[in-house]
């Protein structure tokens, strides 16, 4: 992700993976106040990829350690 931190800057870079993972600790969570479990499995699943996706986004260490 370092060439996108280039383009738009790391702060951005950084703000948009934390809302990403944000996002998917929500939607995971949610999932609990279900009584439907097809839904709660699919909510989970998704809250997982998008917590994944925000992680793996912002490069974690380089791009903190950038700043």
């Amino acid at each position: 992700m370092a060439w996108l931190a280039s383009y738009i800057g790391r702060r951005n870079v950084v703000i948009f993976s934390l809302v990403g993972l944000v996002l998917g600790c929500v939607v995971a969570s949610l999932a609990g106040f279900t009584n439907n479990p097809d839904y709660a499995y699919a909510a989970i699943l998704i809250g997982r990829i998008l917590q994944g996706l925000g992680a793996w986004s912002s490069g974690t260490y380089g791009v903190y350690f950038g700043f």
